[in-house]
């Protein structure tokens, strides 16, 4: 079976959190779990209401988007921009709720690239020049 699949149209949006850092240094690796979790949650259901694929979590960096078949079943740019707005007004809610000083950027990247199966645990990659 192929292990490499080259995608022609890719939109995808990696978010940031300004504030995360100074926030974290505070907390028990505990509460940086739990409420990493608890915002990275939000973003899981948005990311099913938009039909976006998340390809990973970094740190506090979630990467998410949507290409041609068989990434994902549609292929709708518009939702990938509409979920990183959707990113950022959860994120403000989510802070305002816990009365802390996080918010969200989100860049938005599109072009061609090439993901596959690398190694044999956590089986994904993505590559785009």
């Amino acid at each position: 079976s192929d292990v490499c699949h080259t995608y022609r149209h890719l939109v995808i949006a990696q978010s940031d959190l300004c504030g995360f850092t100074q926030l974290s240094s505070h907390k028990k690796p505990t509460e940086v779990v739990q409420f990493m979790g608890e915002l990275f949650g939000l973003f899981d259901g948005l990311s099913d209401i938009y039909g976006v694929y998340k390809v990973e979590t970094i740190g506090d960096a979630y990467i998410a988007g949507m290409a041609d078949k068989p990434l994902t079943k549609e292929y709708s740019p518009i939702n990938v921009l509409i979920f990183g707005l959707e990113m950022v007004r959860k994120t403000d809610e989510w802070a305002r709720h816990l009365g802390v000083e996080v918010t969200c950027r989100v860049g938005v990247h599109y072009g061609e690239c090439t993901g596959g199966v690398v190694g044999n645990q956590m089986q994904r990659c993505l590559a785009s020049e």
